[in-house]
């Protein structure tokens, strides 16, 4: 997510809304990411590293192929908060996998994705 951001971000113009608004989505992603590592760092879970650089779903040549990128990596997220809420031992946990698919939902949506009857639904 982190990687993907930071390419659709440097193919907006720098003082437009969506690159702005890009640039606070990044940002969270980013605190959700750290989150997540102490999440499972806690619950003495493996943390794979992050990969290195690989081909997007998008390539993004311009701001409307960058907001596409991000619309795709969203909606990618989904199913797997989806299974985390499944799975979610406890009431905190459930909160926080329902607040993580919420969040995918409704950024995914804002970069123009359709709402599906159940997000987070594996297909």
């Amino acid at each position: 997510m982190v990687y993907g951001y930071q390419l659709a971000i440097g193919k907006m113009k720098l003082l437009s809304t969506a690159r702005t608004r890009a640039e606070h989505e990044l940002l969270a992603e980013r605190i959700f990411r750290d989150r997540l590592i102490a999440w499972l760092r806690k619950r003495s879970a493996e943390v794979p590293a992050a990969e290195p650089a690989y081909v997007p779903s998008v390539v993004p040549h311009n701001a409307a192929t960058a907001g596409r990128l991000i619309m795709r990596m969203q909606t990618a997220l989904q199913p797997f908060c989806g299974l985390w809420l499944a799975a979610a031992p406890s009431q905190a946990d459930r909160q926080q996998a329902l607040g993580a698919l919420g969040s995918a939902v409704k950024t995914a949506r804002s970069w123009g994705a359709p709402l599906d009857a159940w997000p987070g639904w594996s297909s």
